[in-house]
């Protein structure tokens, strides 16, 4: 990221309206730089895969269906249906 100047603060501070002296120009440049080198740390941290963050195959369970419910079951213990599908109120006025 390239660096954060004061021409930068400045431009960023006419653009909200907003008015900064020679003081508040020299911490916010300050700070702003601080905030960019902060994220550009982070990025480079979490664009590098590390080894304790995989999840070992271990502890991922199989995707194996473990219950089938028949049609019939199913309708049985909707509020409406058509003995097909599912009924539902209609939400949306055409």
């Amino acid at each position: 990221m390239q660096a954060i100047t004061k021409e930068t603060v400045i431009k960023l501070a006419n653009l909200s309206h907003i008015a900064v002296d020679d003081d508040a120009c020299a911490r916010l440049t300050h700070a702003m730089q601080e905030l960019c080198d902060m994220t550009d740390a982070l990025q480079a941290d979490a664009a590098e895969p590390r080894q304790e963050d995989a999840i070992p195959l271990s502890l991922l369970r199989a995707d194996l269906a473990k219950t089938e419910y028949s049609r019939a079951d199913l309708l049985r213990a909707a509020p409406a249906h058509d003995g097909e599908t599912f009924l539902v109120p209609r939400t949306v006025e055409e």
